[in-house]
């Protein structure tokens, strides 16, 4: 399966705003590593608080890209192709949504 994106959308999380040293044209701010993730969703009745609590987990990890921070991907996009069938790791995670 086909799979894009742009490299320029996703940041070092070490980055803050408050930094003024580092510029947007450096290269080194894009290089981060990204996930592929399988969520499950499901609802559960919760009747102290009268409603339906939604709850997410994490089920699997189906690839992991490294984000290409050249100077020829900073206006065209990343793309490479993933295999559905091969998992890279299972996760078994329980989170409520606040």
């Amino acid at each position: 399966m086909p799979l894009s994106w742009y490299p320029r959308n996703f940041t070092n999380p070490d980055y803050t705003q408050m930094d003024h040293s580092m510029r947007i044209s450096d290269d080194s701010l894009y290089a981060v590593q990204l996930g592929l993730y399988v969520i499950g969703y499901t609802e559960a009745n919760d009747p102290k608080l009268r409603k339906f609590r939604p709850m997410f987990r994490t089920l699997c990890r189906l690839a992991t890209y490294s984000n290409r921070n050249t100077p020829e991907y900073r206006f065209t996009p990343q793309e490479e192709r993933i295999n559905l069938l091969n998992v890279s790791s299972f996760e078994h995670q329980m989170r409520l949504i606040s």
